[in-house]
């Protein structure tokens, strides 16, 4: 399992109040799955900084891509071809 980008970090919700509570509703609902799936392999993935967002929500950019593909190598002890 992938647990995605830290939103309480990533998430830059400024002035805008309909997204208010967003980052922490993100974040229970990222602990909510990794206690809940059993047997899974858990690799966290919060590598990503919010210079890596190309939108206030954390859409991530290239560079985010990238870091991720690259803690999902490393955390499942994968070797680049």
């Amino acid at each position: 399992m992938i647990t995605g980008f830290d939103p309480i970090t990533c998430v830059n919700i400024g002035n805008r109040t309909a997204y208010k509570g967003y980052p922490q509703r993100y974040a229970k609902f990222q602990q909510l799955l990794v206690d809940s799936i059993v047997g899974a392999q858990v690799v966290k993935t919060h590598c990503i900084s919010r210079t890596d967002c190309g939108d206030f929500l954390c859409h991530m950019t290239a560079s985010g891509h990238k870091k991720m593909a690259e803690a999902v190598i490393k955390g499942l002890a994968l070797k680049k071809i």
